[in-house]
């Protein structure tokens, strides 16, 4: 499906730049967004860097929503490849962007990555602030819309696995077990609502709090029935690791 979506959005790209206008411009960039992210999700993460790049360039002063979304995908792309000081000064100027905008969907989204680069570098300090940020304005988020976005669900997961990090390096039972008990609630809902990406990750990171609490069995057990997800959507290696 990613292989023909690309190939679609690179056609319409062909199409849109035979024009030359203005206008153009800012429909290839926003083209070029969603081309860089399916990169992305192919694990191809230099080109989606140097596709969001692009996009970038083309949306500055025209569309700067768009070219918001497109440094969010560099940052993403970043903090993938362990580059995280970047990733993070990227994720601030977007975070920054979007509250201006008063966009609370971006803003929990990218309070979710942000967190998330914070875990992956060990800021633990920053990430526990970050963290009760995020859990307020997401609790914020679902009361305002009586239901649960996608976006809320990943920022929930990003909590989750905060108390996986932090449990292990604090030596916390407590808060592995509730990581653990979480996900396994996680991956459920995600395998019924037919969210394979985010099955996947949820029973990989439940297989981490396993392995930290000496549950090795359990813990071989999730990550292969992880693996499986991924092997069955035909995800990249990059996937499974989420």
């Amino acid at each position: 499906a990613f292989v023909q979506a690309e190939t679609s959005l690179n056609d319409a790209l062909r199409l849109v730049r035979s024009s030359g206008t203005a206008l153009d411009d800012v429909l290839a960039g926003r083209i070029l967004v969603a081309v860089a992210g399916i990169q992305g999700l192919r694990g191809r993460l230099h080109e989606s860097q140097s596709t969001a790049r692009e996009a970038v360039e083309l949306l500055q002063d025209k569309d700067a929503r768009y070219a918001h979304f497109a440094k969010g995908t560099i940052a993403i792309s970043l903090n993938l490849l362990q580059q995280h000081s970047e990733a993070l000064r990227i994720y601030n100027d977007v975070l920054r962007y979007f509250e201006n905008e008063a966009n609370v969907v971006e803003v929990v989204r990218t309070l979710t990555h942000i967190l998330e680069a914070l875990l992956n570098s060990r800021q633990l300090e920053k990430a526990v602030a970050v963290g009760e940020r995020l859990e307020r304005t997401n609790r914020g988020l679902v009361s305002a819309i009586g239901g649960h976005l996608q976006v809320s669900v990943a920022a929930q997961g990003a909590l989750l696995s905060s108390l996986v990090v932090l449990g292990e390096l604090l030596g916390n039972a407590e808060m592995l077990k509730d990581a653990r008990d979480g996900f396994i609630t996680h991956a459920a809902k995600a395998e019924a609502e037919g969210r394979p990406r985010q099955h996947a990750a949820s029973l990989a990171q439940k297989a981490q709090a396993l392995w930290y609490l000496d549950q090795l069995d359990d813990a071989h057990r999730s990550y292969q029935a992880a693996a499986d997800v991924c092997n069955h959507e035909g995800f990249p290696k990059l996937e499974a690791d989420c």
